[in-house]
């Protein structure tokens, strides 16, 4: 048995892993090999490849600044090979290039939780699903002047304007898990609008500043308009964005933002409630990989002082207690105890990702034993953040 990077020579058995599993056809003289990620292949004792994955490190908003997260994708394994553990070798191998390369947190967009909550992967990344008519949003035009809409302009071109990529990094760094762009990562902007029909409108304010972006698409068989990325950095320039949809009054209907943070402004602006249509959507499942820099470089609520201990790690250095001080925004995090609360690493997760609202909710959370009720409530008022973590690029 052996693991290791593939070789864009062996894309060949890459693309039969692949192909098998995930179900494409496949012309092996079409496929080029993954320039952008790294391939993880498990071979057998007979040197057959009967899984692989791919994964690459981006920058992950979290706190104050940003910490290397690894994408992981295309987990896949021949249909006659499966059971046999050779995706949780994996993954093990994963965990220990994260533990040797200093990488803090692991991402994939999982086809069932229960799977990969085995590898320590628990659902983290949430976000808001917000149908309107599009009758809300032309009534909401009305109480914006118009010379306060501002103006926008179409973005198009292989090369991405700094200014997109200033607000886009902007906005990403209030919201946790968010990646940050750069050049690099121009495909997750509609910048071919004539050959796809996707658009991206940057906004300007009256004194030229860029200040937010849309990002949409027109279903006109449903006559329905889908908002895919909605990024402002004032209130004016959301505002602007919203009064700009109605242009498309005679085309659409009802217009669907559909990933928007938990806890948008856009609810309160676009607030005939009983016309709306509300759902969350699920995102991204996330892995610890160092419990102690994710307590060190988190944003807490506020000046807190509580101790907590992670237990049944397979990245053993995550088994310890570690007590958690953050006065005036800076947080200090040493090995020790005793602990009011003990956590699985998915549990942990899932306090990263402030879904635990209450007591009675971390009481019936898996995964999580309390010792001591007040350091419970107050490791709880910590770990409300201001936005769910959220996430936009897919992988």
């Amino acid at each position: 048995m052996t693991i290791r990077t593939l070789t864009p020579a062996e894309l060949e058995a890459h693309c039969r892993v692949s192909s098998m599993a995930f179900h494409w056809k496949c012309k092996l003289e079409e496929e080029k090999f993954p320039e952008d990620d790294t391939l993880l292949g498990f071979f057998d004792d007979n040197g057959m490849m009967t899984a692989e994955l791919e994964y690459r490190v981006r920058d992950a908003t979290w706190g104050d600044g940003t910490v290397p997260l690894v994408c992981i994708g295309g987990v896949a394994s021949l249909p006659h090979c499966r059971h046999g553990g050779a995706v949780r070798k994996l993954f093990d191998e994963l965990e220990k290039r994260a533990q040797k390369e200093g990488w803090v947190l692991g991402a994939l967009g999982p086809f069932t939780d229960a799977y990969y909550r085995k590898f320590g992967y628990e659902r983290m990344s949430r976000c808001l699903m917000l149908g309107v008519p599009m009758d809300s949003i032309r009534e909401f035009a009305r109480t914006v002047p118009r010379e306060e809409q501002g103006r926008l302009e179409l973005i198009e071109g292989e090369v991405l304007p700094d200014d997109l990529l200033r607000v886009y990094n902007a906005y990403a760094a209030t919201i946790p898990l968010m990646l940050r762009r750069e050049q690099a990562h121009a495909r997750w902007f509609h910048t071919k609008p004539l050959e796809t029909c996707d658009y991206c409108m940057l906004w300007r304010n009256a004194a030229g500043e860029p200040e937010g972006y849309i990002q949409y698409s027109l279903a006109l068989s449903d006559r329905r308009l889908n908002v895919g990325e909605l990024a402002f950095l004032t209130p004016e320039a959301l505002k602007g964005l919203l009064c700009f949809l109605q242009g498309y009054a005679s085309k659409a209907d009802n217009v669907v933002f559909n990933a928007l943070p938990w806890g948008s402004p856009v609810p309160l602006l676009l607030n005939e409630h009983t016309k709306n249509s509300c759902n969350y959507g699920t995102g991204m499942s996330v892995r610890i990989y160092d419990a102690e820099q994710a307590l060190r470089r988190f944003r807490y609520a506020g000046d807190y002082e509580f101790c907590l201990a992670v237990e049944g790690d397979t990245i053993t250095r995550n088994n310890a207690a570690f007590h958690v001080t953050c006065r005036g925004g800076i947080n200090h995090v040493e090995r020790a105890g005793p602990a009011g609360v003990t956590v699985t690493r998915e549990a942990l997760a899932l306090l990263f990702s402030g879904q635990i609202g209450g007591l009675m909710a971390l009481q019936c959370c898996p995964g999580v034993e309390i010792h001591d009720v007040v350091q419970a409530q107050i490791m709880l008022q910590s770990f409300q953040p201001n936005t769910i973590p959220m996430m936009w690029d897919g992988f």
